[in-house]
């Protein structure tokens, strides 16, 4: 039943651009003026841009940053990341 088909099923268009949203839980440790330090299970890479939809204490908002230094930590028992946001 090979080559029946005189014209095939589907086309793979081009890729142009694309981003991958992953949505992960982060542990907000401060926040000011100019950024965030946050506590990730997931480890970014420095000048990584993060989008952050934060919720709590009776305000939402999303806040556009940079990872600008990351570092390895313990929290309850398992390896997390402290992460330090700066806001674009």
């Amino acid at each position: 039943m090979r080559d029946r088909r005189s014209h095939p099923r589907f086309v793979l268009g081009r890729m142009r651009g694309c981003k991958l949203h992953a949505a992960r839980e982060v542990i907000v440790e401060e926040t000011d003026q100019a950024g965030l330090v946050v506590i990730s299970d997931l480890h970014l890479p420095v000048e990584e841009g993060v989008t952050l939809d934060v919720v709590g204490g009776g305000h939402a908002g999303t806040v556009d940053a940079t990872v600008v230094e990351s570092s390895a930590v313990v929290c309850d028992g398992t390896i997390g990341y402290r992460l330090r946001l700066q806001r674009r």
